[in-house]
């Protein structure tokens, strides 16, 4: 499409009238003359825009980001891979460069995309620490339903042979749930 532009805005002259008889083969002798110089001048514009796609490339891979599902953190050991996979890829960030990248006469500012990098991984750290408090709470939460009214029946004097009866019966769920609370955590 752009060389089409290009030609087309290049035969423009090949109209022009000039004074004497001969001026239309004038203009048309400059565009063939030029016609080298202008594909050589197409094939460097390929080229270069060939390089800055390959620096696309390159640096697509780092700012593909997937967000956090939580729904997957279900053990200390999945915390653990995520807190150690956003180090490490804060790591590689530092190491790199924060100046520009020169692509044939083009600058391309990298400063910008290392810090939008940086405030990413800062950002899923935050939502990895939040995630894991969360759990935490609901895990101690799940414990104290079990702890306070297994304390509070364990704990009760029984005086009638009906709350023997009833103990014995607590006692016994309490070792179910003390079962179900010891795979759980």
């Amino acid at each position: 499409m752009y060389e089409q532009q290009l030609k087309k805005y290049l035969n423009i002259p090949k109209n022009f009238k000039g004074v004497s008889d001969n001026s239309e083969q004038i203009y048309e002798k400059i565009i063939e003359r030029n016609e080298a110089v202008l594909e050589n001048v197409s094939k460097q514009k390929k080229e270069l825009f060939e390089q800055l796609d390959a620096v696309i490339k390159h640096w697509q891979s780092w700012l593909q980001f997937e967000p956090l599902d939580e729904k997957k953190l279900t053990s200390w050991e999945h915390w653990d891979l995520h807190f150690r996979a956003s180090k490490t890829f804060g790591q590689e960030i530092a190491k790199l460069p924060s100046a520009e990248e020169r692509v044939g006469c083009f600058l391309i500012g990298l400063s910008r995309m290392r810090s939008d990098l940086e405030s990413h991984n800062r950002s899923y750290w935050d939502q990895l620490v939040y995630s894991l408090k969360d759990s935490i709470a609901e895990d101690v939460v799940k414990l104290q339903n079990f702890i306070d009214p297994s304390t509070a029946a364990l704990t009760k004097q029984p005086v009638s042979l009906e709350e023997i009866g009833e103990s014995g019966f607590n006692y016994s769920s309490i070792t179910e749930a003390h079962q179900e609370v010891t795979e759980a955590f």
